[in-house]
């Protein structure tokens, strides 16, 4: 295999990774019943639901990095 190839490679696998937590993320979030503000109010503890209102969108989507610490919250309140 040629090295010019694997950081390409790393890459997509990264962004493969990031899609399929994002996709589990949501049916977790789903399953449990927790609206997309709800679950931004849980996880962030922000007082006002509409505070900031794209951040589950934005964890979701797969196209944005999310964070362990952030990742472990959303496991935690989706039990």
């Amino acid at each position: 295999m040629n090295e010019e190839h694997l950081p390409c490679d790393k890459k997509v696998l990264e962004e493969k990774l990031y899609k399929a937590v994002a996709y589990n993320l949501r049916l977790a979030r789903e399953i449990s019943g927790f609206t997309p503000r709800q679950a931004q109010s849980a996880i962030w503890n922000y007082k006002d639901e509409a505070m900031f209102a794209n951040r589950v969108s934005e964890m979701e989507s797969g196209n944005k990095k999310i964070d362990l610490k952030t990742f472990f919250k959303a496991c935690e309140t989706y039990n």
